[in-house]
């Protein structure tokens, strides 16, 4: 896509984001009041500034090429931190700072990988490691082994022969030709289709995009553009140690799926003593593919673990967990029907990792533009600064992230000075079940805790955090979210 393209697809981006203080009145402009032609005239300034001298592609560049990968706890999101806060304050924010929360637990970063089946002839892989993963000290030649595992009989097959093994642990994942376009630009009349289009279809009504699930070919571009919304992350309310609640809706987190072999399956796998878990990416096709964290054993075979309560890979006190990678589904299957055919197959695999425990917290980035005559008043603009590790994290959400550090450097350098506090947060630890933000947002804001059940609970703003409560009815009564206010709950504008 042409370089002017991809600025004013950012700056459609943009201009939404500016829209919440480029309305009449918006502004507090001096000397004079302003008035509607003030405030057109603010809006031509910023389409100016936006369309011809724009740095957004540069801030995304840095981002994504120059730091790279932004796995949660990492040094290269410690760098990115470090990098947007010294920008912002560059471009005249305030207060630009790290905010830190966590524990959240070990960072990890890879140092060298490679993979290739080696006999009975030469096939390069593609694939990446998961997250977490352990390394090997030095390269490491095995035997490949397909774990065809359906049910708990199939296991004793197995038992004793996958010592120092290289173990395909998923099943064959079946590819269809895809016909219909990966993308479709969506036009004028597209987009009032959208607009138009009501509630968004809950998870259950819509593909199943963590698991692999493909659009319906035909489908109208309003259709499309309702698939390709990400799937909503889980709520944890911990990182070290297990999370007790459910996310809404029991939706789960990219780290809770994506091609992650079953926890019974892999305990096995590690008693058993395999060097190296494989599996099929449940994502992608034509060499693409989707890798998140590595799984973690299960101390007790016979527990049964929920996104929400299973043990993670960066926790400080994670059981021992046999390396793990993913695959392209293609080179994946390959292998298997290889296998199937009476081959056996050796593999050279070249992985080598660093873990980070030096500092166990994680941060965000905050800065402000101070508002004027209702600067108690603050409008948050946010994006995810965090990505997963196998790629440079551009549309997941170093997009989002360049859109509203654009935003802000617009209204700096044309110094508009807005009448709100705009309060910019670039958050991390997004991937792992929106942390970041929750953190942030149960510090300066509010959060729910549970108390009895005595009366109906109003809307937040209605509930008066003193107000006694009559007696209960019932001794029996549920509990009940009690919502605990934070210095800025008031303070919220948009």
């Amino acid at each position: 896509m042409p370089d002017r393209t991809l600025k004013s697809a950012f700056f459609a981006q943009v201009l939404t984001l500016l829209a919440l203080t480029t309305l009449p009145g918006a502004f507090a402009q001096v000397p004079t009041p302003e008035g509607p032609a003030e405030a057109t005239n603010a809006i031509a300034r910023i389409r100016d500034e936006g369309l011809n001298h724009s740095q957004v592609m540069q801030t995304l560049s840095h981002l994504t090429e120059v730091i790279g990968p932004r796995l949660t706890g990492s040094p290269n999101l410690k760098r990115a931190n470090e990098w947007t806060r010294d920008t912002l304050a560059s471009w005249g924010l305030t207060n630009a700072h790290l905010e830190a929360w966590g524990p959240f637990g070990r960072g990890w970063s890879l140092k060298r990988f490679s993979v290739q089946v080696v006999e009975p002839q030469t096939i390069p892989l593609i694939g990446f490691p998961n997250a977490w993963s352990p390394g090997f000290d030095k390269p490491f030649v095995g035997d490949v082994v397909f774990f065809d595992v359906r049910t708990n009989a199939d296991l004793e097959k197995y038992r004793g022969k996958l010592s120092g093994a290289i173990v395909l642990a998923s099943p064959l994942r079946e590819l269809q030709v895809r016909f219909e376009p990966v993308a479709t630009r969506l036009q004028e009349t597209n987009l009032l289709g959208l607009a138009n289009a009501g509630p968004t279809p809950t998870l259950g009504n819509r593909t199943n995009f963590m698991g692999g699930g493909r659009r319906p070919a035909g489908s109208d571009p309003v259709a499309r553009a309702e698939l390709n919304v990400s799937p909503g992350k889980e709520s944890e309310a911990a990182t070290n140690a297990p999370p007790s609640a459910t996310a809404a809706g029991g939706r789960r987190s990219a780290a809770a799926g994506r091609g992650r072999p079953q926890t019974r399956n892999l305990s096995f796998l590690a008693k058993e003593g395999a060097a190296l878990v494989v599996n099929a990416s449940s994502l992608g096709e034509g060499g693409t593919y989707v890798v998140a964290a590595a799984s973690v054993p299960a101390s007790d075979p016979q527990a049964t673990f929920t996104p929400t309560n299973a043990p993670r890979a960066w926790a400080t006190n994670a059981p021992a967990l046999p390396p793990q990678i993913t695959l392209a589904a293609e080179d994946y299957n390959r292998m298997v029907r290889m296998i199937q055919q009476g081959l056996k197959l050796r593999m050279a695999v070249d992985l080598q990792v660093q873990f980070h425990s030096d500092d166990l917290m994680t941060y965000n980035t905050v800065a402000e533009i101070p508002g004027t005559d209702l600067k108690e008043e603050i409008v948050m603009l946010g994006a995810h600064l965090d990505s997963w590790h196998a790629g440079t994290g551009a549309t997941d959400n170093g997009a989002g992230v360049a859109a509203v550090m654009e935003a802000a450097r617009i209204l700096r350098v044309l110094n508009l000075q807005p009448r709100r506090t705009i309060r910019l947060g670039l958050w991390s630890g997004e991937e792992q079940g929106l942390l970041g933000s929750k953190a942030y947002v149960a510090r300066h804001f509010g959060y729910y805790t549970n108390a009895p059940a005595t009366r109906p609970l109003r809307a937040p703003k209605e509930q008066p955090d003193d107000q006694p409560a009559p007696a209960s009815s019932s001794t029996n009564s549920p509990p009940v979210r009690r919502l605990v206010r934070q210095p800025d709950y008031d303070r919220l504008s948009a």
